[in-house]
């Protein structure tokens, strides 16, 4: 046997004896704390898209299970998880073992258009309200109850998950450290055909409220060849053109809307208009849909959708430019703007010029669609990148001073509010200091006649103008049977001299 072997000899018959002395349990802690920190050091490397890269920070990427999940979150804890999205990809991507991550209420603030004065607030709420919820999963492809049982009529496994493992919000610094498990991270890393994911981009997101996000998802989810729309005769009119049909049951699953809105009607107005009237406001997919019936009653909506910031004008031949429009950042003539304005604001009442303006701004023309369809007019010119940029730029220039304006008008009216309670506080103590309170408790105990005459007393020690008016207030009071002392004295230390007569 060597000299080194010797040692190693040496050194195991130590370490047993040591681990003779301590005690069963002890030990046993130990070796769970051992494969503890194993298990947190578990590496995961995010996949990476069809050029080798992981998607970069522009783009909320998560596995459809956790899709499902969210959308059962009120809208603040969801914004929280989209900006996860884009935060632990590329920090995990740094350090695979990496499992706290660092949000701060700027950032979360800046992403979501949160005033500044209520981002800390916000932030640090939300962090607290997510940590105590878990999400339940199953892989499922259809989208009603039924999807929960196999063929054999067993249910499907479902596993628990907490969303945060531990939130340490930072007093003072502005930031939250969440620690995350290695199920949430891998969910918002891991893509591929064995755990389909959805992609769309961060600044769709950002600005959509609630029902937005959520039919978005799922819009999103849906937008793939295999449901391209085809008409009866099975012929594809629009290679964009996509098709989805979601069943009512699933979709008020989604929008956590079960027990709300029970009519259709409500239900469509309040939830799925308003949700794609969002979409259509912050993103470029644009929705239809048609109802499916059975006994008269709804059951599933045929979806139509396109996204049209995937279409290329300039690619499109001439023969196939009347089947595929693009209505995102068109262009249009001096002459067009003239003409279509005019003819939109004598239809809405809106002011030509103002109308113009906004058919003009890619940020603002979309409302008009709808009226350009009726009217007839087809883009055939669209503003190039650097046109769009500039327009979207001065757009959020504008929205970042409507915002500063509003914050100020907030301002002022609590500014306001507080100085008006102050004059209030400080007429108060006047009033306390004059003896006000007891001269109105010496009048109420009068009885008619009494208080007819202190009336009387008072108005005569006023001046012509005065007189009249608190006769006035005095015979209103009197007919809508309110306190005198409330409404028709002006002239307190006249009012409270009279009392101290009696």
């Amino acid at each position: 046997m060597s000299n080194l072997d010797q040692k190693t000899q040496n050194l195991m018959g130590i370490f047993a004896n040591i681990i003779e002395h301590i005690p069963h349990e002890q030990l046993n802690e130990l070796v769970q704390a051992s494969l503890q920190d194993s298990a947190d050091k578990k590496a995961i490397h995010p996949s990476k898209n069809q050029w080798g890269q992981i998607y970069n920070n522009d783009y909320v990427v998560m596995q459809n299970r956790m899709l499902h999940a969210i959308s059962h979150l009120t809208l603040n804890e969801r914004r929280l998880v989209l900006m996860l999205a884009t935060v632990v990809r590329g920090a995990v991507e740094l350090n695979p073992t990496q499992k706290t991550f660092i949000i701060t209420a700027e950032e979360f603030g800046t992403m979501f258009e949160i005033p500044q004065k209520r981002q800390y607030e916000t932030l640090e709420s939300v962090s607290k309200s997510l940590h105590g919820k878990v999400f339940y999963f199953w892989d499922f492809e259809a989208n009603a109850k039924q999807a929960q049982i196999t063929k054999k009529g067993k249910r499907v496994a479902e596993v628990g998950v907490s969303w945060v493992g531990k939130a340490t919000y930072r007093h003072g610094e502005g930031k939250v450290e969440l620690l995350l498990i290695d199920d949430v991270i891998e969910m918002l890393c891991i893509f591929d055909k064995h755990n389909t994911f959805t992609k769309h981009k961060k600044e769709w997101v950002s600005k959509l409220g609630a029902y937005g996000i959520i039919l978005l998802q799922q819009i999103v989810a849906a937008d793939h060849s295999d449901n391209v729309y085809k008409d009866e005769k099975g012929q594809i009119i629009d290679p964009y053109l996509r098709t989805v049909n979601y069943t009512i049951e699933f979709l008020r699953n989604k929008f956590d809307c079960v027990n709300t809105y029970p009519a259709f009607s409500d239900f469509k107005r309040y939830v799925l208009d308003k949700a794609i009237k969002d979409i259509h406001q912050h993103t470029p997919y644009r929705i239809e849909y048609k109802k499916v019936s059975e006994k008269r009653q709804v059951v599933s909506l045929d979806f139509t959708f396109k996204n049209t910031e995937a279409i290329v004008p300039k690619q499109v031949e001439d023969k196939d430019k009347d089947k595929i429009i693009n209505w995102s950042n068109f262009k249009m003539t001096t002459k067009q703007l003239a003409m279509f304005a005019d003819k939109i604001a004598a239809a809405t009442g809106d002011n030509a010029e103002k109308v113009a303006e906004r058919l003009s701004d890619v940020c603002r023309q979309e409302r008009y669609v709808e009226r350009l369809q009726e009217l007839g007019f087809k883009p055939s010119a669209w503003y190039d990148d650097e046109e769009v940029k500039a327009m979207q730029a001065a757009h959020k220039q504008r929205q970042t001073l409507r915002q500063y304006e509003r914050l100020k008008q907030q301002e002022r009216e609590e500014a306001e509010k507080q100085a008006a309670e102050a004059a209030e506080r400080e007429r108060q103590q006047t009033l306390i200091k004059m003896g006000w309170f007891d001269a109105v408790m010496k009048y109420e105990a009068l009885d008619a006649d009494a208080k007819a005459a202190v009336q009387q007393a008072y108005i005569s020690r006023l001046d012509s103008t005065d007189a009249g008016v608190a006769k006035s207030k005095f015979a209103l009071a009197k007919r809508l049977r309110i306190r005198e002392t409330a409404t028709a004295i002006d002239d307190h230390q006249t009012f409270i001299d009279v009392i101290n007569l009696l």
